[in-house]
């Protein structure tokens, strides 16, 4: 307020304007404009400083005093109350009114009242005293002195409290404005203006522009150079910083698309080009470096990273950062162990050793260092190795744990498929079945029939001849299944049908019809199952029938070593049209296949032995066969496999003789087959394979062997 009054004291003399430098356009080309000097005022009432003596004065001069003395204490309010009395003094010879006015005049000034302070110095320009009308007629143009200088004063002070707040384009607007602003102006008043507009292009990085608006500025007063000085440092470093932030920005956007690697290179790069770059920006790009060093594993490095960031006390957001990315990096680290157990537990799985990998879902499961959606996530590959394991009681538990509550969405997700899954695994009852056909060509159509189990000799064509032939397969089958109360046991009813309608060769058209009815019984505790029920099988041959059997079957199949071991009876009594062909046939098999039954190696041995009432007749076989099938490519709802299966069938055929002087025949047949070719499979549903099949018989009757090459076409479709 001292200040204030200071500046407009009208005793305190004349003062004079300064020049001042108007930088105009868009070059910013310099232009002088120079505001007429200040008008002169008259001396105010009181010119002396002496103290005066109260005691001699009259009771109006000395409220007169006493309101100078409010003024210039700044107590503008109680000289105002002072002043408004005296006003009303009756006219005396000292014009005490008049005096009073031109001193209100003044209060008025200072209260920015301009228009008041107007009419009550026109109002004093009356007084007979002369020198109070002196005072008044210079006033009246000190006043609108002081208006412009105020007017000045109140449109920098609107364009600073834009920017301020944060309002860089209106107050920027505005501050250009006040280039233009006509006399009067305060003394430094446009070098104030462009070191604004050289502080707003700063903040908008336009470096550039604000180097142009300081080399417009006159630094000859030297509050006015010291702030122009500290913009100078501050526009270097800024611009600096801009530099350095945008080098940190582009290399984080790789990130962000995906090339985490790419961006830890170029942050490193950018923090050792721009060591000199301030706190903030270095700090920020450490952050950022050190999270992406998390995201690629890379723990202890972003940890010494994190641990060299500078954090001034007072910056709250960084020090925020810095321990949340902190934790992030210890959860991620946990999230890589246990990913990475995950991955292991599931490659000893895929590799068949489902043993290890159980161990392995279970440590997940009960550490508590581990988040949430690592133990579902181990939960819901346990229930995989569970089902197959024929537990189906723990594979549900585990799903419904996670179903309950998902950690995450796409556990959430998850959790539905797997239920969906296990549900159409474990039906309370269920009829699937399939429906295919295809066509086939064979160079030597009649070998297949010789290669029946049991047929050989009969097929009715030379066997040292070749007859080449086409034929229709349409093959159909069907599964129900009735679980049995509340366990996972099935009563079963399955059939299937095989229909092969030779093209010329009639005499061998083929017709094979089995069916059985049993039950399944699971054994969770040694990871097995147990199968066993009736049988019935049927054959025609060239239109009539041929044969037909009941029987009984028994099966036990096991997860042993990471396979899936399976060995099956059947015992059929079968009722021949042949004669001497009626009697049991039996056959014991033993199979070992990947324990997910899809991908992989499977293999197996057959006995089979045939038994007619005929006693002269015995014929046993050995089959030996291994296949092996792989995933070829995927193609949208397209999975294309490769299958490739091989077997040898080393058979004995004796007739022996009852006469005394008769001698036994003994008849060894080897037979060989290889089959190759690409499976496609639509929506699992739908297969399409197309095979080629070659086929060795070596029958020591004869003199040569029996080939066939085989081409087959098939489309099939499950329901």
């Amino acid at each position: 307020m001292k200040n204030l009054r200071a500046n407009h004291v009208l005793r305190a003399g004349l003062v004079t304007a300064a020049s001042l430098i108007v930088a105009t356009g868009a070059g910013h080309a310099a232009a002088v404009e120079t505001c007429p000097a200040r008008p002169q005022t008259a001396p105010a009432a009181k010119a002396t400083t002496k103290t005066p003596n109260l005691a001699k004065m009259s009771p109006s001069a000395r409220r007169l005093h006493a309101a100078d003395r409010a003024y210039d204490a700044g107590q503008f309010d109680e000289a105002e109350t002072l002043l408004l009395k005296l006003m009303k003094t009756p006219r005396d010879k000292n014009d005490t009114a008049r005096r009073a006015t031109i001193r209100l005049a003044r209060v008025r000034i200072q209260q920015g009242r301009f228009d008041d302070a107007r009419a009550l110095a026109t109002q004093a320009s009356a007084s007979r005293d002369a020198k109070v009308k002196a005072q008044a007629t210079a006033m009246l143009t000190d006043i609108d002195y002081r208006q412009g200088i105020a007017a000045a004063r109140n449109r920098f002070d609107q364009a600073e409290a834009l920017l301020k707040s944060g309002n860089l384009t209106e107050s920027e607007t505005q501050f250009e404005a006040l280039l233009s602003q006509p006399c009067p102006l305060p003394e430094g008043y446009i070098d104030r203006v462009q070191l604004r507009l050289a502080s707003i292009s700063t903040k908008q990085n336009d470096f550039d522009e604000a180097e142009r608006r300081l080399a417009a500025v006159d630094r000859s007063d030297a509050n006015i150079a010291s702030a122009a000085g500290e913009l100078d440092g501050s526009v270097v470093q800024k611009r600096l910083d801009f530099t350095a932030r945008t080098a940190l920005d582009a290399a984080a956007s790789k990130a962000e698309s995906g090339d985490v690697a790419g961006a830890v290179e170029a942050e490193k790069l950018a923090l050792a080009t721009y060591p000199t770059a301030s706190a903030p920006v270095l700090s920020g790009g450490q952050l950022r470096l050190s999270d992406h060093l998390s995201r690629l594993g890379r723990f202890d490095e972003a940890r010494t990273v994190l641990s060299a960031v500078h954090i001034n006390a007072g910056d709250a957001d960084l020090a925020t950062r810095r321990d949340e990315i902190a934790k992030r990096i210890d959860v991620r680290e946990m999230d890589a162990k246990a990913s990475d157990l995950l991955a292991q537990a599931d490659d000893e799985s895929a590799v068949n050793h489902p043993q290890k990998a159980m161990v392995i879902y279970d440590g997940i499961i009960a550490s508590p260092q581990f988040a949430p959606e690592w133990h579902q996530r181990a939960k819901l590959r346990k229930a995989t190795l569970l089902r197959r394991g024929y537990d189906f009681a723990g594979a549900k538990a585990q799903i419904d744990a996670v179903a309950a509550a998902p950690a995450t969405p796409s556990l959430a997700a998850s959790a539905v498929t797997a239920s969906d899954t296990f549900a159409a695994e474990t039906p309370a009852r269920a009829f699937t079945g399939s429906l295919g056909g295809g066509l086939q060509y064979d160079d030597n159509a009649p070998a297949l029939v010789a290669a029946i189990p049991g047929e050989e000799g009969t097929a009715p064509y030379d066997p040292q001849q070749s007859y080449s032939d086409a034929a229709t397969v349409v093959t159909a089958g069907g599964e129900y299944r009735h679980r049995l109360g509340s366990s996972y046991n099935y009563l079963t009813a399955a059939g299937r049908a095989t229909v092969t309608d030779q093209w010329e060769l009639d005499p061998i058209d083929r017709v094979k019809i089995d069916f059985n009815l049993g039950a399944v019984i699971y054994l969770p505790s040694l990871a097995a199952k147990v199968e066993g029920g009736l049988l019935y099988d049927r054959s025609h041959r060239g239109g009539k029938l041929l044969n037909q059997g009941l029987g009984f079957y028994t099966s036990y199949s096991q997860l042993a070593m990471g396979r899936r071991v399976t060995g099956r009876y059947e015992g059929l009594k079968m009722d021949d049209r042949r004669p001497g062909r009626d009697g049991w046939r039996h056959s014991v098999s033993l199979e070992v296949a990947p324990a997910t039954g899809e991908y992989g190696l499977a293999g197996g041995i057959e006995l089979f032995h045939d038994q007619p009432s005929d006693i002269t007749l015995r014929q046993s076989a050995v089959t030996v066969s291994a296949g092996y099938v792989w995933p070829m490519l995927t193609r949208g709802s397209w999975q294309v496999d490769g299958d490739v299966a091989v077997s040898l069938r080393t058979g004995r055929y004796d007739a022996i003789s009852t006469s005394a002087s008769g001698a036994d025949e003994h008849r060894k047949i080897v037979r060989t087959r290889f089959e190759v070719g690409p499976v496609a499979t639509y929506k699992q549903t739908t297969q399409v394979r197309v095979t080629y099949a070659w086929l060795d018989i070596d029958d020591n009757k004869v003199n040569f062997n029996r080939r066939d090459n085989q081409v087959r076409v098939s489309v099939s479709r499950r329901f």
